[in-house]
């Protein structure tokens, strides 16, 4: 990566593991790197995931991230429901919610989004578009709408529209 025009060297492992839960899915991964300007450190997660009828994938996921350079934990809850609109197109209702650690344990945001995906032109190109609302600690939990606009280019593969079918 590159911090401003340095590049910034780092090395870095992941670990990820996937079982059958009755009808649900559990995931386990875990990322570690060590950065040259920042230290180490570790991304884990754990993801819970099922089919919910013939359009829609349901999954409940925890992050925990600890960073050598930063006092306490981050961590975050979150709730999506993905509904296929067809072979090119895909929406996503999601809620999220953030914490940290120190210097005590707090909610620091809520967010809800919906996205919405579609591969348009050729098959590795990507449009998404997500209104949200959320409300941040930082902003005394002031209502603060969002709205992202992604165009994403595949080479060598094309971009997946995030649905989680499409992995099995």
């Amino acid at each position: 990566r590159f911090d401003g025009i340095e590049p910034v060297p780092y090395v870095g492992a992941r670990w990820r593991y996937m079982m059958a839960l009755l009808t649900w899915n559990l995931r386990l991964t875990e990322r570690v790197r060590w950065y040259s300007d920042v230290g180490w450190e570790s991304k884990s997660s754990i993801d819970l995931e099922r089919p919910v009828g013939e359009t829609l994938f349901l999954r409940s996921s925890g992050r925990v991230n600890w960073f050598e350079d930063e006092e306490g934990l981050f961590y975050s809850t979150s709730l999506r429901l993905y509904q296929s609109l067809g072979r090119r197109q895909l929406l996503t209702y999601e809620w999220s919610n953030s914490y940290e650690t120190q210097p005590e344990d707090r909610l620091k945001q809520v967010r809800l989004r919906l996205r919405w995906a579609q591969r348009f032109i050729r098959e590795w190109l990507l449009l998404e578009l997500a209104p949200q609302v959320a409300w941040r600690e930082d902003d005394d939990y002031e209502t603060a709408l969002g709205f992202l606009v992604r165009l994403e280019f595949g080479f060598g593969t094309q971009p997946r529209l995030s649905n989680p079918r499409a992995r099995r």
